[in-house]
């Protein structure tokens, strides 16, 4: 529950979040690294691979294993800025 927060004072006012995803980044900063994550590995298989590889270790980068608990809201951002995979 600490996780959850009211989805307009962290995430991107445009975006929506669908229903199953009752979990959002606990801060600001938190939110701007999967964003830009997002972004980045939406058109980029590879970088994301590269990420998991490289930043296996690093916390900040745990949204990006499919049993963290941001993962879901990771693949949301990653499909809006990519609807065509």
């Amino acid at each position: 529950d600490t996780y959850c927060v009211i989805v307009s004072q962290v995430s991107p006012p445009h975006l929506s979040l669908p229903y199953y995803s009752s979990i959002q980044p606990k801060t600001t900063r938190q939110n701007t690294i999967i964003e830009h994550t997002a972004t980045r590995t939406a058109t980029s298989n590879q970088l994301e691979v590269f990420l998991k590889v490289k930043q296996a270790d690093n916390g900040d980068f745990a949204f990006l294993a499919p049993s963290n608990e941001l993962h879901p809201y990771y693949l949301f951002l990653k499909y809006k800025h990519n609807p065509e995979p």
